[in-house]
This record gives C-alpha cells, sequence and structure tokens, in this order.
C-alpha cells in the first residue's frame, strides 16, 4: 500500500529524518514530511536503511554494536592472509595503547571504538570491558585483544582462531 501524501517522482529529493531523541524515524519527499515510519528505532540506534528501487519498500535494518564493529573492522583485514592478520591485530594493538604500557586500558579502548564508530553506554561498556578481559586485570593485554579481534572479524563471538591461540598469532606475527 501507498506510504505518504504523494509518491516520489523523478528529480525527487527524498530524505529520512532520524530523531534520536524522540525515537522516530520520518520519511521526507522535497523536505515535506510523508509520515513517521517508527517511533521506536532500535537501541542502540545503528541500523541500515534499504530504500529498495524505485522505492517499492523501506525496511529498517537494526545493528547492535558488534555488528556495527565487525562491519568496521573488516576494512583492515581484507585480503590478508593468517600471518598479515597477526601482524595487523599487533599494530591495531600498539596504535589503540596510547601511553605504550602494554595493556590497553578501558580510556583507550573507549577511544578505540569511537574511532571505528562504535558508541557505548557505561554499562555497556563495563559488560564489553568483562568479555573482553577474560583474566581480570582492568586492561587488555594483546592475547585478549588478538582473541576479541578474531571473533569481531569472524562475525562469531565463540570462535576459536584457526591455528591457534592469540598468543600464537602475536608470535608470527614479529618479524
Amino acid at each position: 500500500e501507498p506510504f505518504g501524501a504523494r509518491a516520489p517522482q523523478k528529480n525527487d529529493r527524498v530524505g529520512l529524518l532520524v530523531d534520536m531523541d524522540r525515537g522516530t524515524l520520518e520519511v521526507m519527499v522535497n523536505d515535506v514530511s510523508q509520515g513517521v515510519l517508527t517511533r521506536e528505532l532500535p537501541k542502540p540506534a545503528y541500523f541500515v536503511v534499504d530504500m529498495g528501487w524505485p522505492m517499492q519498500r523501506i525496511e529498517i535494518l537494526p545493528r547492535t554494536h558488534w555488528q556495527v564493529l565487525s562491519q568496521n573492522c573488516l576494512k583492515f583485514f581484507h585480503g590478508l592472509d593468517g600471518h598479515q592478520i597477526g601482524a595487523k591485530m599487533l599494530e591495531l594493538f600498539e596504535e589503540y595503547d596510547e601511553d605504550g604500557q602494554g595493556t590497553i586500558d578501558r580510556v583507550e579502548f573507549g577511544n578505540a571504538l569511537a574511532s571505528l564508530h562504535v558508541h557505548l553506554t557505561d554499562g555497556e561498556m563495563d559488560e564489553l570491558m568483562s568479555d573482553v578481559d577474560t583474566d581480570g586485570s582492568g586492561d587488555i593485554d594483546f592475547d585478549e585483544f588478538a582473541q576479541m579481534m578474531y571473533k569481531v572479524i569472524s562475525g562469531d563471538k565463540e570462535d576459536q582462531p584457526p591455528g591457534g591461540t592469540p598468543s600464537n598469532m602475536s608470535e608470527t606475527a614479529d618479524p
């Protein structure tokens, strides 16, 4: 069934107005509202809007923090073999370890996530730190980081890296 006051025509400017405070997604044609698609945007508010062609339907596909992180991290590892992945993980770890202490603390981890367009609430950050910091030290060492990154790039939080543990990957990463 048709949505809004009129169907978009050729050369119309079609847009979406996202109001995070109200949790609404509104369709606009030539800056005129065609109606509100939803008043319950998913939280976290990461989503993909599939407009279809030619404007047959609009679908909102929610994304979790994990999916956004995975999508944004894949660019670092695309086309790399196992040795290169280990080396890239070490490079990223050293970049995110801003103070050079050999671990990534909560603030550094938050900065790393923000650089990947993942913005967490304090509660979400507590949960993620707890998941990643498996030894409970309060910081993320390279093994924990590599394990997390493997899970992120594989798209499965439960997978183990092929060919060994993250420690094995760090050994192959050194020239």
